[in-house]
């Protein structure tokens, strides 16, 4: 396994490959542009070559890098996608939304308060694209995707750090989206990152929220049917400040855990499932 990173301090998305041993070699390092702020990235075969490829947001200059993966583990760079003039686009995942085989993105756009999906062609570029609203004053932070009603379609749930709260955007028959539900994360919460995972193993899938306002991260157990139950809150610590999450089986329990990264302390807390 190898690592891939943005580096929004120095314009520039690192590579780092990985050795039998569990370290990795130094960093190989590509320009996303002058004063590009690379934040988010999104990893998969976007042009069916059987190379991993990456698509990178950038928040200072508005636009989404891709760059191809190419012979001896090295990377090719494509000219930018455009996102709209101010949108200061935050966070990206990929996923196929009209199950056509070929892999889409979304992106939320911070500074236009919206989603946007762009359908891909299976060569590498993007052919078509919709936008959805997060609501007024809203700034979406991170977007995570998932089928939550079990319909066969992929769903969309999005963190408002401007709003407190998330938005879940349900796929139907037609390659769009339901209006969004909406659900609180608390006053003054400022949900920063997103992720769904069955938490308490009952077959439904469930959402994780990291709420850098309130210092803690919130479980909200779902029904199966595309709702869910108010939020759950576990604590990280007065100024821990949680920033990103991660899932998974930590201690080999066959449980699934949750991993916040506290930006105020510099370390890692992790919610760990007992039953």
């Amino acid at each position: 396994m190898d690592i891939v990173v943005a580096n929004y301090g120095n314009n520039q998305l690192g590579v780092l490959l990985g050795c039998s041993n569990g370290t990795f070699f130094s960093q190989l390092t590509y320009s996303t542009g002058d004063y590009s702020e690379p934040c988010h990235l999104a990893v998969g075969d976007f042009n069916n070559d059987n190379r991993m490829d990456v698509v990178v947001v950038n928040s200072g200059s508005n636009n989404l890098g891709v760059f191809f993966g190419y012979v001896s583990d090295t990377f090719l760079s494509a000219p930018a996608y455009l996102s709209e003039s101010s949108s200061h686009p935050t966070c990206i995942a990929r996923a196929d939304f009209n199950n056509d085989t070929q892999m889409d993105i979304v992106v939320t756009n911070n500074g236009t308060n919206n989603i946007m999906i762009l359908f891909g062609s299976g060569y590498g570029t993007f052919i078509s694209q919709m936008t959805y609203s997060t609501g007024v004053g809203s700034q979406p932070s991170s977007v995570a995707v998932g089928d939550l009603n079990k319909d066969g379609r992929l769903d969309i749930v999005v963190t408002n750090s401007g709003t407190n709260n998330i938005v879940v955007f349900l796929g139907n028959n037609i390659s769009s989206f339901s209006n969004p539900m909406t659900y609180s994360t608390g006053l003054r919460s400022q949900p920063n990152a997103v992720a769904i995972v069955d938490f308490d193993n009952d077959g439904q899938l469930d959402i994780a929220v990291a709420s850098y306002g309130a210092n803690s991260m919130g479980v909200l157990l779902g029904y199966g049917n595309g709702s869910f139950m108010n939020q759950l809150i576990f604590p990280t610590g007065f100024d821990s400040h949680p920033i990103a999450l991660a899932t998974g089986d930590i201690n080999k329990d066959k449980l699934t855990d949750i991993v916040a990264v506290n930006d105020g302390y510099g370390n890692i807390d992790i919610l760990m499932k007992t039953c």
